[in-house]
């Protein structure tokens, strides 16, 4: 049997019985960690355990009257919503379907050997679910709502989030391959203004990758880690770690958190990617290597502090972050961007 990147992979780190505390504490080192039981005790995790026809009850019968997105991808596709060879389009299409039929069209599925993917994706809770939130509470970020991932077997191809990620299985079973963000020269990432869901995405199937196109992903996967979650166990997931998932069952459910520490005027730090390419990419070498020194300087602070030499008062946007300070900075931006 030829070995994968998922048999030689590391196994993410596992812990058990972590409180808030603990989970601030390893979430400071900005590596992946796992969860096990961390939702044991939801009564969503323990109607899945009984059965998926249970937990389908149960999130029916707290269903908001609405249809929800749904993304769909043919069969030939196992699972996978890609990009179609060409990267001329998108190899699923976009539905709209009321959760109560989309949960009997994924119990219709579960046995048959070659099912469409069938996806609801990054679906805020609140406004999908009446009671959920208040009867499955996470204790680790309560003030962040949860997204629902309801679907068979699908596959998400390997990409980053922008924000911190808290991922909690609810049923059946999902396989996260994880890399760090040193390995974005190895993973042959798609485009960056067209993508399947918001963020870039890596063009390499991790299971079954080709080394002949792709040669350099041989570096990225000496640097992969693994990890199977069951449900009720959770895995934390910075940004901006790549990470590609799996539900390896015919009912399956996850809910996610996002959450960023700093104020939320800040944008995010892809933005400041996209005006890195506006503004420095196409510049000569030369003065590209002079902007590094800038970075370093200002954002990275390789030097240390840049306004260390300044009093308080005249340290203005090199100043302490607070939400005034970011509209201040965004307002220059708006101002100055193109003069």
């Amino acid at each position: 049997m030829m070995t994968t990147v998922f048999d030689t992979a590391s196994s993410v780190p596992s812990y058990d019985a972590v409180d808030p505390g603990q989970f601030r504490r390893l979430a400071a080192a900005r590596t992946p960690f796992a969860i096990r039981d961390f939702a044991s005790t939801w009564p969503a995790v323990k109607r899945a355990n009984k059965s998926d026809e249970e937990l389908a009850r149960y999130l029916a019968g707290q269903a908001v009257k609405r249809e929800l997105p749904v993304i769909v991808a043919p069969a030939e596709a196992e699972g996978l919503f890609f990009y179609k060879s060409d990267l001329g389009g998108l190899n699923f299409n976009r539905q709209q379907v009321a959760l109560p039929l989309f949960l009997e069209h994924l119990l219709h599925l579960r046995s048959s050997p070659k099912p469409p993917g069938l996806f609801i994706q990054s679906t805020p809770i609140d406004d999908t679910l009446s009671r959920f939130s208040d009867e499955n509470p996470n204790p680790y970020t309560p003030l962040v709502g949860g997204r629902m991932w309801l679907g068979n077997r699908t596959r998400v191809a390997t990409h980053f989030d922008v924000a911190d990620n808290l991922a909690v299985v609810v049923a059946g079973k999902r396989r996260f391959l994880l890399f760090p963000p040193e390995t974005v020269g190895s993973l042959y990432v798609g485009p960056l203004d067209f993508t399947l869901a918001g963020q870039p995405v890596s063009l390499v199937d991790p299971r079954n990758p080709d080394l002949l196109t792709f040669p350099k992903f041989s570096e990225a996967a000496k640097m992969a880690i693994v990890c199977e979650l069951e449900p009720g166990d959770a895995i934390y997931i910075p940004s901006p770690w790549w990470h590609h998932v799996e539900a390896l069952s015919g009912f399956n459910m996850l809910v996610n958190y996002w959450w960023r520490d700093y104020p939320e005027a800040c944008g995010t730090p892809f933005h400041w990617l996209i005006h890195g390419l506006l503004s420095i990419r196409h510049l000569p070498e030369a003065e590209r290597a002079a902007w590094r020194s800038m970075a370093d300087h200002y954002i990275f602070e390789a030097d240390g502090d840049p306004a260390a030499h300044l009093p308080p008062h005249a340290r203005s946007v090199l100043g302490e972050m607070t939400p005034e300070l970011a509209n201040q900075l965004r307002k220059w931006i708006r101002d100055n961007a193109f003069n």
